[in-house]
């Protein structure tokens, strides 16, 4: 019931530009950041989520919080982000999409930076490289991934696994078929 009402007001109170989309089928996800100009990510954690990059690689400019206190890593060098706004306060974030939606200039150079960034930070050889190296520190630290465990639970998530996998070969062989 207050979700509702403080839904309802909020739509109220909104400038006749913006439009509140429903919740949409993920396929349908590219269509609409190519209709917009634009896209806004999270304005709270100040970390990047998968909505910065998607925006990004379907090549529009993103603002999306960035907490100058969290470092980006990357091969052991700290990488200045991207994204705008630095600033939670409201008036900075009307600063930056004021910006953003009267400079066609200022929106290419943001998204030529953030698509480097992205690109850089997405590349699968890298991306394979970091996770392989997890891996090996991880199993070289930990011989088992018993350690710890009781044989009951070790043997409850070898079940749910089984169960899960088997559940996931029925979907996929309704879809192919097979």
């Amino acid at each position: 019931m207050k979700k509702n009402f403080l839904k309802k007001n909020i739509q109220k109170k909104i400038p006749k530009q913006i439009t509140f989309i429903p919740m949409i089928n993920y396929s349908e996800i590219p269509k609409y950041y190519k209709f917009a100009d634009a896209v806004i990510g999270n304005m709270f954690i100040g970390n990047h989520e998968l909505v910065t990059l998607e925006g990004v690689l379907c090549k529009k400019p993103v603002l999306s919080y960035t907490d100058p206190n969290i470092p980006i890593v990357a091969d052991g060098k700290e990488i200045p982000s991207p994204f705008l706004p630095t600033s939670k306060d409201p008036k900075k974030i009307a600063e930056i999409i004021d910006l953003i939606v009267s400079s066609s200039k200022k929106r290419d150079d943001l998204f030529k930076k953030q698509y480097e960034f992205v690109s850089e930070m997405t590349d699968p050889k890298k991306c394979g490289k970091w996770w392989d190296e997890l891996f090996e520190k991880t199993i070289s630290k930990t011989r088992t991934i018993h350690k710890n465990s009781s044989k009951l639970s070790i043997n409850f998530r070898i079940f749910l696994f089984l169960v899960g996998n088997r559940l996931y070969t029925k979907k996929l062989k309704k879809l192919f078929k097979i």
